[in-house]
C-alpha cells in the first residue's frame, strides 16, 4: 500500500468488490484501492460462497503492520459479507447494494471486478465526472490490459438491444490512438462502474436472473427508459487482466453469454425478438469456432434463454 501520498476519504461513495475463489486476486484489487489518493467512504468485500476461507485470506493479505498507513481505515471502513450461496454477479453485488441503499449518505457506489487494478486517481476522476454530469447514472473510465497500453474498452461498449449483441468500444486500439472526441458508450462495463444511488431508487437493483453477463446492460437499458445516461471519465484509467489471458474462452462462456443475451432480449422486447436473437447468436458462436463442447453449451444457453420465464425477474426496488 502506498503510504507516500496524501490520502483523503470521499464521503458519499461506497465501493463493492466481489470475490469467488480468488482471494489473492481480490486482495490485489483491494490493495490498489487502498493505495489511491481518494478512498471511498466504505468498502464492501463480498464472497460468493467460495468455501475456501477467502475472506480470511484476503484480510490476512491486507492486514496492516504498525508502520503501514490505512490501519484505522482498514479496521473501520471495510465490511465483509459472506454469501451462503453463489447466485452470480448481480446477486453478489446486490447483497451489498441492499445494505448501501439504506444509507442516505451514500450518493454513489463504485462496483469493481476483483481482477481490476485501479490507478491512484481513478475514484477522483469518476466522482468529478459524476458531479459534472448530473444525468449520468453510470460512469466508467477507459479499461486497459495491464501488460500493455492496449484498450479493452473505452468505459464500456455499444449494443443492439433488440438482438442482444454488444461489442466493447475501441477494443484492441492503442490508448494513444483514441480519437478525439471519443464516442461515448451506451453501456458502462460492469468491471469498473460508478452508479448513482438515485438510479437505484428509481429502477431498483440488478436483475439476478442472468447469473453472469448482460446484467449491467439490462440495468442500464432499464435506466435509459427513465432518462439516465452514461459517461466516461477521461482523467484516469484502470487495468483489467492481461491481453495474453484473453485469447482463449472457456466452453462455459458460450452458455452463460448466450443465455444472458437472449433473456435480456426476451425481457425487454418479447419472445419473437428473442427467437431472432437466438438465431443470430448461434451464427456468432459458429463463426467464433469454439470446441464441440463450446458449441453444445452455446446451443443449450440459447434454449434456456428462450424458455426462461421473464415473469420471474429477480430484482427489487428499494423498500
Amino acid at each position: 500500500m502506498n503510504t507516500n501520498i496524501e490520502q483523503t476519504i470521499q464521503s458519499g461513495v461506497a465501493c463493492i468488490i466481489l470475490n469467488w475463489k480468488k482471494p489473492a486476486e481480490t486482495a490485489r484489487c483491494l490493495t490498489s484501492v487502498l493505495s489511491s489518493s481518494v478512498l471511498p467512504q466504505k468498502i464492501y468485500v463480498v464472497d460468493n460462497n467460495s468455501q475456501d476461507e477467502s475472506l480470511t485470506k484476503i484480510r490476512d493479505a491486507i492486514r496492516p503492520r504498525e508502520d503501514q498507513g490505512n490501519r484505522k481505515y482498514i479496521e473501520n471502513s471495510i465490511e465483509w459479507i459472506e454469501e451462503k450461496e453463489n447466485l452470480g454477479y448481480a446477486a453478489g453485488n446486490n447483497a451489498a447494494l441492499r445494505i448501501i441503499s439504506l444509507d442516505d449518505s451514500i450518493l454513489y457506489t463504485w462496483i469493481l471486478n476483483n481482477d481490476i487494478l485501479v490507478c491512484g486517481d481513478t475514484l477522483k476522476a469518476l466522482y468529478q465526472a459524476a458531479q459534472e454530469h448530473p444525468t449520468a447514472g453510470f460512469i466508467g473510465t477507459p479499461v486497459l490490459y495491464e501488460d500493455s497500453e492496449i484498450i479493452q474498452c473505452y468505459g464500456g461498449g455499444v449494443n443492439i438491444p433488440t438482438l442482444g449483441l454488444s461489442r466493447l468500444l475501441y477494443k484492441n486500439l492503442k490508448f494513444e490512438n483514441l480519437p478525439i472526441p471519443a464516442r461515448c458508450p451506451n453501456y458502462i462495463m460492469g468491471c469498473n462502474m460508478l452508479i448513482r444511488s438515485a438510479v437505484i431508487k428509481d429502477i431498483g437493483l440488478m436483475d439476478e436472473s442472468f447469473f453472469m453477463y448482460s446484467e449491467e446492460i439490462d440495468w442500464q437499458l432499464r435506466a435509459s427508459k427513465k432518462g439516465w445516461t452514461q459517461k466516461v471519465a477521461t482523467g484516469s484509467k484502470v487495468f483489467h487482466g492481461k491481453l495474453s489471458e484473453r485469447t482463449v474462452r472457456p466452453a462455459s462462456y458460450y452458455y452463460y453469454k448466450n443465455r444472458a443475451s437472449v433473456i435480456s432480449v426476451k425481457k425487454n422486447f418479447g419472445t419473437s425478438w428473442a427467437a431472432i436473437s437466438a438465431i443470430v447468436h448461434l451464427a456468432v458462436v459458429l463463426l467464433d469456432k469454439p470446441t464441440v463442447q463450446g458449441i453444445t453449451l452455446g446451443i443449450k444457453g440459447l434454449y434456456h434463454g428462450i424458455t426462461f420465464n421473464v415473469n420471474q425477474q429477480k430484482y427489487l426496488k428499494r423498500q
